[in-house]
């Protein structure tokens, strides 16, 4: 907990020395020398600690975390009774509407207590953490990952956790919110456990991101609106400014600078089929306004069935693509369906684009994670057994130009996973250029009798470009580096 004060303290220093440096304000302030930035001794006090409260968020089955810190008593638990093996979710915090744009790439962690009581088991139990990113609303955008694993904690002795995630530079609305969820892992045998999950009073429980998810952007607008103070010698070239931001009471000198990309498209779009935003070629694929969803009935026929919608190029990087799929009937495994993303609009039998998507065919398979390379013929894929008449919640993510990675949940809430997810695929890099969503059979007339029948609902589809330059800000004093912000 001392530790932590003090990793305030320092981010204090740090935060207004910058915005003195830039805004010219004419209050002194106390310069810590000798820090190492965010590489070194003091890195973590740069970090935005959300603490976690005993407060029910308007996110359902969520608590709130937030940074204000107060103390409750008596102390808050969240009990739970004879738990079983397996993985148990404890409890899940939100943040509110973050504000910020950018998020630099660290590390995640996540401080907490936890306790067990037993009598007469043998058991093995860890916390761990899954960390997502959700808007406004409540609706997931993007699943960064599971935390590493606590140490074991023993009976009737707390553990005090610090459980980290490493996650890359995100790029984010103003109004997206983080969603954490607690779970216990457990193995072993004889009389279940009770687990408590202790936060809020002295626990000091906390969230930590890294460092400048809340500067950054403040320091970007100062730049690009020209609102550096007078007294500064700063030399400023499009997005790159190098030079001294002098200030009468404060020798700060920048010693790097300024660069990001200016020009950064980002894709954000939903459908609930409420509207008809595709084009349609044939008859047995169509958006049902009605029923509100994409409607499918495709036989491996020679007929050419498709719909598509033009969303713009993607980035081919970057980008989660969500949806909800339900297989409703099958006649024969060579009843294919094809959903996903493409470079052009044409058929894959033939296609000569490139592609990333998946197929459900009559077997009640799923295979995901296919793709085309410049129409060098579809990927095999990795088959995952489903069930006709299961609704599923599929998430893609492309997470570089190599490596795409898909979640198949089985419950609305994106909690449980059905048996083989995740998959992740290693990719050509040359799979580029996709900006259509488009839903086909396959129509090389191979069996034109059998077929298979479901829908498609609430498509989410994000891409935001990486900023292909650097923020970076080194600050000084009197020749003494004393802080690092951004990405350095």
């Amino acid at each position: 907990m001392n530790d932590e004060r003090k990793y305030r303290k320092y981010f204090l220093f740090a935060f207004i020395a910058i915005f003195i440096a830039f805004m010219a304000y004419d209050t002194a302030i106390n310069i810590p020398s000798g820090t190492n930035g965010t590489n070194g001794t003091n890195a973590a006090g740069s970090g935005i600690a959300y603490y976690l409260h005993n407060v029910s968020s308007d996110i359902p089955n969520s608590k709130i975390m937030n940074t204000t810190v107060f103390v409750t008593s008596p102390l808050s638990h969240a009990n739970i009774t004879n738990v079983a093996n397996g993985d148990t979710l404890i409890m899940n915090w939100t943040t509110p509407s973050m504000n910020v744009t950018l998020i630099p790439a660290g590390v995640h962690t996540l401080h907490i207590n936890v306790l067990k009581t037993s009598t007469g088991g043998n058991h093995v139990n860890y916390i761990y953490y899954k960390c997502w990113m959700m808007n406004s609303t409540g609706s997931i955008l993007m699943f960064h990952g599971d935390s590493e694993l606590s140490p074991v904690f023993l009976n009737g002795i707390p553990l005090d956790a610090d459980l980290d995630l490493i996650s890359p530079h995100l790029t984010t609305n103003l109004t997206d919110r983080m969603f954490i969820q607690v779970y216990v892992r457990q193995t072993g045998s004889g009389n279940l456990p009770d687990v408590s999950l202790m936060y809020d009073d002295l626990t000091d429980s906390r969230f930590i991101l890294p460092s400048n998810a809340f500067t950054t952007q403040d320091i970007i607008d100062l730049v690009h609106n020209n609102t550096l103070p007078d007294n500064s010698k700063v030399n400023k070239s499009g997005d790159i400014i190098t030079g001294e931001m002098n200030h009468s009471k404060n020798n700060l000198q920048l010693v790097s600078g300024i660069s990001m990309n200016s020009s950064v498209s980002t894709t954000n779009i939903t459908d609930d089929f409420s509207a008809d935003n595709f084009t349609d070629v044939g008859l047995n694929i169509f958006v049902n306004t009605t029923a509100q969803y994409l409607y499918w009935k495709t036989y491996r026929s020679a007929t050419d069935d498709r719909i598509y919608r033009n969303i713009g190029v993607l980035n081919d990087t970057n980008y989660v693509f969500n949806y909800t799929v339900h297989d409703t009937t099958n006649n024969g495994i060579n009843g294919l369906f094809d959903f996903g993303l493409f470079s052009a609009t044409a058929n894959r039998n033939g296609y000569t684009g490139d592609a990333i998507f998946v197929t459900i065919d009559g077997a009640n398979e799923l295979v995901v994670n296919r793709y085309i390379d410049s129409g060098g013929g579809a990927s095999a894929g990795t088959t995952l057994a489903i069930t006709a008449g299961d609704t599923l919640y599929v998430s893609t993510q492309r997470l570089s130009n190599t490596s795409i990675k898909t979640y198949v949940f089985n419950n609305s809430a994106k909690t449980i996973q059905i048996t083989g997810s995740p998959v992740t695929t290693t990719i050509p890099a040359t799979v580029i250029n996709l900006q259509y969503i488009q839903a086909s059979n396959y129509n090389d007339g191979a069996n034109p009798t059998q077929y298979t029948e479901g829908w498609i609902d609430d498509v989410f589809l994000y891409s935001s470009g990486a900023p292909e330059k650097i923020f970076c800000v080194k600050v000084s004093s009197s020749g003494v580096l004393y802080t690092t912000l951004g990405y350095c």
